[in-house]
């Protein structure tokens, strides 16, 4: 029997199967380009959460520990009584660490009087202790001593200054939060730099770009700006390029401070390694 057109059946040709394959392949490229951005998310959200869990266990030992009256900070404050005093790096680990001053400037870091070092029983002040350390092989958790061993990720410091050396109300306090901070060698690099309050960047000499990024953190250390001590200060980072002269410029997220208008003034910068987040707790006793 001859089979006519009508009862044939029509094919799918080549090429519609390779235009079918293609257009599933973008649908699932798309699909996995979410889990990436997703497991990035999740990753920035992690980081977020235990930086706030840090600056609020910090902030709360503050007040329990008083921190801006402890005698070994107090100590540590030089200069005229009625001009603002020197900062102080409150921060154990990095003084056993890197030494008494952060590395290359004139800051000094001290350790509380409650924390003179950054041994067992102290660690709780400067740290959180995160999930259990398990061992590789058997998985079994592994122990310190009697105690269950666990991973420190997130610790931090303080930024301690009075805006007037002899008024204990004026102290400013800032919590620096780190993740992954190193535990020895150099925390920390100074830079030799142009603050320019005309556009409200900074201009850093010998940085590279690939050193800093937006959202990164960098410390105004200037010793004294018109003969008085400066007020070492924070700023965010929203910017990075190449300054064309061996160097950086850094755009901030906030206004310079303590310097004159108009004008470019020499000062110096540190940046510290695994500085992931600063909480400005602001003055009082």
């Amino acid at each position: 029997m001859k089979r006519t057109s009508a009862d044939r059946r029509s094919g799918v040709t080549l090429i519609e199967v390779l235009v079918a394959i293609f257009v599933m392949s973008i649908g699932l490229l798309c699909v996995l380009t979410l889990f990436v951005l997703g497991a990035q998310r999740m990753a920035v959200a992690f980081k977020d959460s235990n930086a706030t869990q840090a600056a609020i266990n910090a902030r709360a030992l503050v007040s329990i520990k008083n921190l801006r009256n402890d005698p070994a900070v107090v100590a540590a404050f030089q200069g005229p009584e009625t001009d603002p005093s020197t900062a102080v790096f409150v921060d154990p680990a990095g003084r056993v660490a890197a030494g008494a001053t952060l590395n290359g400037s004139s800051i000094q870091r001290v350790s509380p009087s409650y924390a003179p070092d950054n041994s067992g029983p102290n660690l709780p002040y400067f740290a959180i202790f995160d999930d259990i350390t398990f061992q590789r092989g058997n998985g079994s958790p592994k122990f310190y001593g009697a105690n269950l061993e666990r991973e420190i990720l997130y610790t931090w410091a303080y930024l301690v200054q009075r805006q007037r050396k002899s008024d204990a109300a004026s102290t400013i306090v800032s919590t620096c939060v780190f993740q992954r901070r190193p535990k020895a060698g150099q925390l920390e690099a100074t830079f030799s730099a142009s603050m320019n309050t005309n556009d409200n960047t900074i201009t850093l000499t010998g940085a590279t770009i690939d050193s800093l990024s937006p959202g990164a953190w960098v410390l105004d250390a200037t010793p004294q700006v018109s003969g008085r001590n400066q007020i070492a200060s924070f700023y965010r980072v929203t910017g990075v390029r190449d300054s064309g002269a061996g160097g950086v410029v850094l755009d901030l997220q906030s206004s310079l401070q303590g310097y004159p208008a108009t004008t470019a003034t020499a000062g110096n910068v540190v940046v510290m390694d695994g500085l992931v987040e600063v909480f400005e707790l602001g003055t009082g006793r």
